[in-house]
């Protein structure tokens, strides 16, 4: 799984600053960022696993989304290179990616007025500025890995 995750770190890392699962608690956030997490991994067979590859793409940059969108598109573009169905191979894996049914999703804060952020017991309209949005891309991975047959 450890060869899986960097083979997608290298193909992210590039386009925005990428992260495992969660952005690195008690470190400030930086935006733009990215979150790469494989929530699910079944077997599909004896040779192979389906795992599903979610990439949360973070900005906080509540009025403009031209940056993320971008951004978005430009993990689409790298992660598929252009194809339906994008083939990578290393030494231990033969790599099948596909966009999910529904693989590309706005989980911006749509009413931003109630937001709210909590200062000692008492509620405060947070600043618009420091309302992010979110954009997640899900995609479907069959992994093949080499075994070494003795």
């Amino acid at each position: 799984m450890l060869e899986l995750y960097k083979v997608i770190y290298e193909i992210v890392s590039p386009i925005v600053d990428s992260y495992y699962e969660h952005y690195p608690g008690g470190k400030e956030k930086v935006y733009p960022y990215a979150e790469i997490s494989f929530p699910k991994v079944k077997a599909n067979n004896e040779y192979s696993s389906l795992n599903e590859l979610y990439i949360d793409i973070w900005d906080n940059k509540s009025e403009k989304i031209e940056e993320i969108e971008n951004i978005t598109d430009k993990l689409v573009q790298a992660i598929m290179n252009g194809l339906n169905t994008r083939i990578i191979k290393t030494d231990n894996m033969f790599i099948q990616i596909n966009k999910d049914k529904t693989y590309r999703l706005d989980l911006t804060d749509t009413d931003a007025n109630i937001i709210y952020k909590d200062t000692t017991n008492r509620l405060e309209l947070q600043d618009i500025d420091e309302i992010t949005q979110r954009r997640e891309l899900r995609f479907l991975i069959k992994v093949y890995e080499r075994k070494d047959i003795k």
